[in-house]
């Protein structure tokens, strides 16, 4: 008998076939990413506003670039691989360090693109 036979293949394909398997989870969590990058801008700058708008259009961009980084820290620590039905501490801790790494990176390298790009300079912090 073929041992190879039910035994995931090292490499990008097997790293798929893992994020895929908590597919809905991975949709609802980038819905939630969006909505909450726009619900911190609603929030902040009081929705149907000039400024609102403004702050927005100016960093729309930023959005295609935390989402995947987001996506990525999940994957890496195993968010989609777990059964949520008989979930512990080991999965919250999990979570937290997912998000604390993704928002560290995310934000860590806007800061430091402020640093050299000054339309980024405005960004805002709350």
């Amino acid at each position: 008998m073929d041992k190879s036979v039910g035994t995931p293949r090292p490499g990008l394909r097997t790293v798929w076939r893992i994020a895929f398997r908590g597919r809905h989870l991975l949709l609802l969590d980038s819905v939630a990413v969006v909505l909450a990058f726009l619900g911190s801008f609603i929030l902040r700058f009081d929705a149907p506003s000039p400024t609102f708008s403004e702050y927005l259009m100016r960093y729309a961009w930023l959005l295609p670039l935390l989402l995947p980084l987001r996506i990525a820290a999940f994957i890496a620590f195993g968010l989609y691989q777990r059964v949520w039905r008989y979930a512990s501490t080991a999965e919250m801790r999990s979570m937290v360090a997912a998000v604390t790494m993704s928002s560290v990176g995310g934000y860590g390298g806007l800061t430091v693109a402020s640093v050299f790009l000054p339309a980024v300079q405005g960004f805002p912090r709350s």
